[in-house]
């Protein structure tokens, strides 16, 4: 055969051959490609043969990461110096099309040294093989994943990480990335002999679907597994940490079996939708949890399945979501395979094409119907036993009532017989006896006052407040009029509250009574307002503050009954009215430097 025949044969070759082939010279010069790769680059013969593989294909411009042109001269430069095939990829070279537009595509480039016979290299066979499809395959595929809430991690036929999502990735406890390319069993040695190696390299063998959960002693840990076949022969793998389920489990095993299966089988639905709301994707969880096929459910089809009542907001909601490209939530009823409606919880993300665009959203979908209903009947319990509580306390009020009425008696009947025998027997009577007769009266209408504070405190848990809008300061000046004995008290101008007229009138008797019964007789009371906040100030004998927390306990007093009579009970009753009204009392003070008490009425 002629030298121009062998030349007719290499280019007729390359011609027909369906593969995507270029030859160039050790320097980068195209000497001959395939018509196929010609077709796939956008180019024609005459604007290649001869020219450098990267003028005729540059890289795109204005794009400081476009370094794909390094990594193909270092593997051409490779096979140069070694004689030997090398490949790379996938990695993206964008082909620009004949109107200068550049079309992004993923390409396999495999490279072979054509030798002369002193085994220098001649030429280089160069095969592109583009996986544009399937690297926007991944991509999508990534988008689904990261919309699931729970871990998940993908392993290739070598059993190394080709994917891992964040939430796996924090329960593994590593970083972003480390897992890449690693060996699973290199990185997790304690899976090797377990239960979790048996499953996967089933279901890598027998490519079908497997679930366990088991324990993981190296990181003391239960974990609900479940294996998927991958594409093209690697596995993927979901999984959630379950310990505290399965602890509940061993306390509550008979009632808690049924659930665990429950929620082993329990299916995450999966759909996607376009950038104008239609949905164009469904997986096949969500169509054997509808019962309906794929065409029924596309474009506005699911809407079939979700319950009328909740039809409507669910549009409205997600008709806005396409404008403002955000996650979302939703919760709705879908009708089930058999027709009883489940709540179901959604959570939808956007999608971003590689040039920004929004691209449509995913959306994840979990049953929630159980804990809906146990929080019904927990709230169901919880409205019960306050109904219990309360009837308790009407109990307890009537009890009290009636036992404050059988006491009076007794001691209005000791004071009335003591001031009797003392007016009877007058000067027979020596001071000593006189003395412990009024101390018993004394004594006998201090308890009757202790009473009646007593049931005043019971009282103030279950009194309504009626709040309006009253003149405070006018109400502080009735007080003072009635128990300030001409002492002196200032008085802050233009107060208003809203409040209980009559509890908030306890408030102010108390607290001024107390700032009067404290202070010298000479000394000056305060009233006033700052920014929402009451106070009543004065000049007495104050308290120290490590004190602080019994003042308003019932029967705690920081004095004793002959320095300031009293019952002990005032600040409590104090404290209670403040709370009933949402608010809050404090005070501050020191030894000899009087005490100034703080009180809000809660939002007005």
């Amino acid at each position: 055969m002629t030298q121009q025949g062998q030349n007719l044969d290499f280019r007729h070759v390359l011609a027909a051959s369906p593969a995507l082939l270029v030859v160039v010279t050790p320097e980068f010069r195209v000497i001959e490609a395939s018509d196929a790769y010609l077709s796939a680059t956008h180019r024609d013969r005459t604007s290649v043969i001869g020219r450098s593989l990267f003028e005729v294909f540059p890289e795109r411009p204005g794009d400081p990461d476009a370094t794909d042109q390094v990594s193909i001269q270092r593997s051409l430069l490779t096979v140069v110096r070694t004689r030997e095939p090398h490949r790379i990829g996938p990695l993206r070279y964008d082909v620009e099309r004949a109107n200068g537009a550049f079309e992004e595509r993923y390409w396999i480039l495999k490279s072979a040294p054509i030798l002369d016979a002193a085994g220098e290299v001649t030429a280089i066979v160069h095969q592109a093989e583009e996986v544009t499809n399937e690297v926007m395959l991944e991509r999508r595929e990534a988008a689904i994943l990261e919309s699931i809430t729970d871990a998940f991690f993908a392993l290739d036929r070598d059993w190394r990480f080709t994917y891992v999502n964040a939430q796996a990735q924090q329960i593994l406890g590593r970083e972003a990335g480390e897992l890449d390319s690693r060996i699973i069993w290199d990185e997790f040695p304690g899976l090797l002999g377990s239960e979790f190696e048996s499953m996967y390299r089933l279901t890598a063998a027998d490519r079908v679907p497997h679930s366990l959960t088991d324990f993981y002693p190296d990181h003391q840990r239960w974990y609900e597994v479940h294996a998927f076949p991958g594409v093209p022969d690697g596995i993927t793998v979901y999984f959630r940490n379950v310990t505290d389920r399965v602890l509940a489990d061993q306390a509550l095993r008979s009632s808690e079996e049924r659930f665990r299966k429950l929620a082993d089988r329990a299916p995450v639905l999966i759909w996607t939708a376009d950038a104008e709301g239609k949905a164009t994707w469904f997986n096949r969880p969500w169509l054997q949890f509808t019962g309906r096929t794929m065409e029924e459910e596309l474009g506005y089809g699911w809407s079939q399945s979700m319950h009328p009542e909740d039809l409507t907001l669910s549009r409205q909601s997600f008709a806005g979501q396409p404008r403002e490209q955000d996650r979302y939530a939703l919760l709705y009823r879908l009708r089930r395979h058999d027709g009883e409606y489940r709540w179901i919880r959604e959570h939808g993300v956007p999608i971003f094409g590689s040039d920004g665009s929004f691209e449509g959203y995913i959306g994840s979908c979990f049953d929630v119907t159980d804990q809906i209903q146990v929080q019904a009947e927990l709230e169901a319990r919880v409205a019960e036993r306050t109904r219990e509580l309360e009837e308790a306390v009407r109990e307890s009020e009537s009890f009290n009532y009636s036992i404050a009425h059988d006491l009076r008696a007794p001691l209005r009947a000791i004071a009335s017989t003591s001031r009797i025998l003392m007016d009877d027997l007058g000067e027979t009577l020596s001071e000593e006896h006189r003395d412990w007769l009024a101390r018993q009266v004394r004594n006998a209408n201090r308890l009757g006052q202790l009473i009646d504070e007593l049931l005043r405190l019971s009282r103030l848990a279950r009194v309504d407040v009626n709040r309006e809008a009253i003149d405070l300061t006018e109400k502080v000046r009735s007080v003072v009029g009635e128990i300030g004995g001409g002492r002196k008290v200032e008085i802050q101008e233009g107060m208003i509250a809203n409040c209980d007229r009559a509890l908030v009138r306890t408030v102010i008797e108390n607290l001024v009574g107390n700032a009067l019964k404290f202070s010298p007789t000479d000394s000056t009371v305060r009233v006033g307002e700052t920014n929402g906040v009451f106070w009543v100030r004065d000049e007495g004998v104050g308290f120290d503050m490590q004190y602080a927390p019994k003042l308003f306990l019932p029967f705690e007093r920081l004095v004793t009954e002959a320095q300031f009579p009293g019952t002990g009970i005032g600040l409590a009753n104090v404290e209670r009215i403040i709370r009933r009204h949402g608010g809050r009392i404090w005070a501050e003070s020191e030894p000899g430097k009087g005490a100034t008490f703080y009180f809000t009425l809660g939002p007005g």
